[in-house]
């Protein structure tokens, strides 16, 4: 069994080597009978029904029958997780969405926000890892500063099959994030993915925060609850290096993590000052 520190050592070392109507509806709305629909439509193949019964069948879905429910949450760019932990009056389904969007179900259909509001600043979903090993709730404004993950890491370099050892480093997730045109990280907390590790017992996150040049980057964060406070461990991928601007300089980043050391950005991640980086490389 992989300690906690493996396992995410592995989750962050994987990642680096990867360089109201029934149709759309919004969540809360279910469409019970276009259930009965989907069921007849992949049977068709089987049962070799004719026309006029799927016809039948669709004519009885005019939205009528759809089922509407009063509790609904508004959440974007939505991942939904089921609760492996619950307790108390937790939810049995999550869905996280893009700037702090959270919401909890226990049917799938009615759902209840977790978070006050997006963006909001006072959430408890971020925290920071104290020296004593106790979680902090921290605003996101200083949740994404430093890497709790630190301490020696074994990495094999590109085109080496020999593993050193080396420092993880510390990386500040937010000023890689905003260091163009005056960003911020509220607003641009995007797309967050929540599994949990029945190894290490915790909830991982992985967020983007992005920029406004390509200079954005996934991160990984963990909690024991699925409510969080999430802790930052580590950069998983960043984007947009530049050479312009210092703050985006590769020196910031893990990239020697995986190259060794190095004199000079490689020119094929030297796309961003050019504007040509989306052309090339995708945007984290």
């Amino acid at each position: 069994m992989r300690s906690r520190k493996a396992w995410i050592a592995l989750s962050l070392a994987m990642a680096m080597g990867m360089a109201g109507q029934c149709a759309g509806m919004p969540l809360g709305i279910r469409p019970v009978a276009q259930v009965g629909v989907s069921m007849v439509q992949a049977e068709a193949a089987e049962k070799q029904l004719s026309e006029q019964d799927l016809a039948d069948a669709l004519a009885k879905t005019d939205g009528s029958e759809c089922k509407k429910v009063e509790n609904l949450a508004s959440v974007h760019d939505p991942s939904i997780i089921r609760n492996e932990t619950k307790k108390g009056d937790e939810g049995e389904y999550y869905v996280f969405g893009s700037h702090m969007g959270v919401a909890k179900s226990n049917d799938l259909s009615n759902w209840t926000q977790v978070s006050k509001a997006e963006n909001d600043a006072a959430s408890s979903l971020f925290g920071i890892e104290k020296p004593d090993g106790s979680i902090e709730a921290a605003s996101f404004n200083d949740a994404f500063k430093k890497n709790a993950y630190t301490g020696k890491v074994k990495v094999r370099y590109a085109g080496s099959t020999e593993e050193a050892e080396v420092d993880f480093g510390s990386f500040d997730a937010s000023a890689w994030n905003t260091a163009r045109d005056n960003y911020s990280v509220s607003g641009n907390m995007w797309a967050p993915d929540v599994i949990y590790n029945r190894e290490t017992k915790e909830y991982a996150m992985y967020l983007s925060l992005n920029g406004s040049k390509w200079n954005s980057a996934i991160i990984l964060l963990t909690a024991k609850d699925i409510e969080g406070p999430y802790v930052y461990q580590g950069p998983v991928v960043y984007t947009g290096f530049s050479t312009e601007v210092e703050a985006l300089s590769y020196k910031n980043t893990d990239l020697e993590l995986v190259y060794g050391k190095l004199d000079a950005l490689p020119e094929k991640y030297n796309k961003a000052d050019n504007g040509t980086w989306g052309d090339f490389y995708p945007h984290a």
